[in-house]
């Protein structure tokens, strides 16, 4: 598989947390994040999904190396607004 590459995104980028959760023997919880049902008055359901992926990632320890490796925005103040 190909190396990450380091994104500048705003907002969490959730292609690249789904890959990494999977590389790091999270797949099923990481597909169970993409596959929910969500149900809401939005027309778009990513925001509700990073969220998933940031309370993931914190409780197995692993959100500051996701930030290190694949979204180095996230250290910013700007990028923290936006998980």
């Amino acid at each position: 598989m190909p190396e990450f590459e380091e994104t500048q995104w705003a907002a969490l980028p959730l292609r690249d947390a789904y890959r990494y959760g999977s590389e790091h023997s999270l797949g099923q919880e990481v597909g169970k994040i993409r596959d929910m049902d969500i149900e809401w008055d939005l027309s778009y359901t990513s925001s509700l999904r990073r969220g998933y992926i940031v309370e993931l990632f914190q409780a197995k320890g692993l959100f500051d190396d996701f930030k290190n490796t694949c979204w180095s925005n996230g250290n910013t103040r700007n990028g923290g607004k936006k998980n």
